[in-house]
């Protein structure tokens, strides 16, 4: 065993100890954030939750129209879908002129190629319509799941909707 061996075993036990001597110093504080942060949490999703049920209840009552709101809900889908397919048809057709480019350009012999900051920059630029597509497939995702959701709860609403939420509405006022 040469010196390094017991010089990395050194820097290692001395790295330990100060880690673990901060890990104690900081528990209290890590964990308050922790407890906070799951607080917060809890009660945006409790808020979110009655928020929901209002809608519902307005929805059953009559007080929104049910073809309005779910109308809305199909354009966001139908965006989100003609945005992915707008932006993955894009991106197919810059990738086959881009290979295409390639071919056509290969020097004869091997060179080292060396890219430009205009390269870059076009390259980057070229792939922003990818990003769409991305962009456009959450937007599709997060709608009809929404979409479904609310259509699926204007069925058991009844039951296990209210019961839910009042239970939610006493442990927001405290009872």
């Amino acid at each position: 065993m040469d010196v390094t061996f017991w010089v990395g075993l050194l820097v290692g036990g001395i790295l330990s100890l100060i880690g673990s001597i901060i890990a104690n110093l900081y528990n209290q504080k890590i964990n308050l954030f922790l407890e906070n942060r799951r607080f917060k949490l809890s009660n945006r999703r409790k808020t979110q939750e009655i928020k929901e049920f209002q809608t519902i209840t307005a929805l059953r009552n009559g007080e929104r129209d049910k073809t309005l709101f779910f109308l809305a809900r199909v354009f966001r889908i139908i965006v989100g879908c003609s945005c992915a397919a707008l932006g993955m048809v894009m991106s197919l057709e810059i990738g086959i002129y881009k290979i295409l480019l390639v071919i056509n350009s290969r020097p004869s012999s091997f060179e080292p190629h060396i890219f430009t900051a205009f390269q870059i920059v076009t390259t980057l630029g070229q792939m922003v319509p990818l990003l769409a597509a991305f962009i456009g497939l959450f937007v599709m995702h997060k709608s009809s799941r929404e979409f479904f959701d609310y259509w699926r709860k204007l069925d058991w609403y009844d039951d296990y909707a209210r019961a839910r939420t009042h239970k939610i509405v006493g442990d927001l006022k405290g009872v």
